[in-house]
């Protein structure tokens, strides 16, 4: 009896490490995310990406993202000292979003059931598009035209995050953050994203 236990305390033992080694096949995430560009913009959105486990530490990864800003701004001026000449005034409204699609490899550390720390480097492209308008008012008269640019370029982000474990088959990332490169219009831009959200895992190797 008491042999039998200690055979099924083992088996117990076993089984539970043998779970804590477990690696997922696949992991969905999607979430919030915050981009802060060079040029001082803060824009809003989402981030979202699919990563398959090719062994307990290595994977590759794909990670799309889209933010997005609104923004207006105005100024006033008269060209001629004299008070009876009109002054003019230029007021710029801006939509503008940015979004990424990457891919690259992921490094993570499964030791610990609890958590997951990774780091990853991705590179592919980012595709920026500003629509607006631009109105002109010079006393009684007003003219408005519309604006619409956009570009797509090489980008690269590198960084990583920290996944809580919730359950068997969710967690939470704490924090992903990254440095963005891009390269629009010929000049490389240095970035920063930070994102959080809820993690899906599927499957186990």
């Amino acid at each position: 009896m008491r042999k039998a236990i200690v055979i099924a305390c083992a088996m117990m033992f076993l089984s539970i490490a043998v779970y804590g080694q477990e690696t997922p096949k696949a992991e969905l995430f999607g979430g919030y995310s915050y981009f802060h560009s060079e040029g001082g913009s803060d824009l809003h959105g989402w981030n979202g990406s699919i990563a398959v486990n090719l062994n307990k530490w290595f994977g590759v990864v794909a990670d799309f993202s889209g933010h997005y800003d609104s923004n207006s701004s105005s100024i006033s001026t008269i060209f001629l000292p004299d008070p009876g000449f009109p002054t003019a005034s230029i007021r710029i409204d801006a939509d503008t979003n940015i979004h990424s699609f990457l891919f690259g490899p992921r490094f993570s550390y499964r030791e610990k059931e609890a958590i997951t720390p990774f780091a990853h480097a991705l590179i592919g492209f980012s595709r920026v598009h500003s629509e607006g308008t631009f109105t002109t008012t010079t006393g009684s008269t007003t003219v408005t035209q519309t604006f619409s640019v956009s570009d797509t370029a090489f980008a690269a982000a590198f960084g990583g995050g920290l996944d809580l474990k919730l359950s068997d088959s969710f967690a939470l990332r704490v924090v992903q953050a990254d440095y963005v490169l891009t390269r629009f219009s010929g000049f490389t831009n240095h970035n920063a994203r930070i994102s959080t959200g809820l993690v899906f895992r599927f499957g186990s190797k």
